[in-house]
């Protein structure tokens, strides 16, 4: 999995940037600066990619009478 969590900064890293070798595995290993590479474009790093978020329960007239319909 590419996403790991940190504990110390208490987010979660991008595995590909941190690790790339680890995320392809040793057959793939040849790749890690390639992968590299392409994770810091793909993800724009810095730019609107890092959110600071606390999750919330549902308000209780949302939560009620749901169905899971998707309505």
């Amino acid at each position: 999995m590419a996403l790991r969590w940190d504990d110390g900064a208490g987010l979660y890293r991008c595995g590909a940037l941190g690790d790339p070798v680890s995320v392809l595995g040793p057959r793939h290993a040849w790749a890690a600066a390639v992968l590299r590479w392409l994770a810091r474009r793909w993800i724009g790093v810095g730019i609107g990619c890092d959110a600071s978020l606390q999750v919330t329960g549902l308000p209780e007239e949302q939560g009620k009478g749901r169905t899971g319909s998707g309505r």
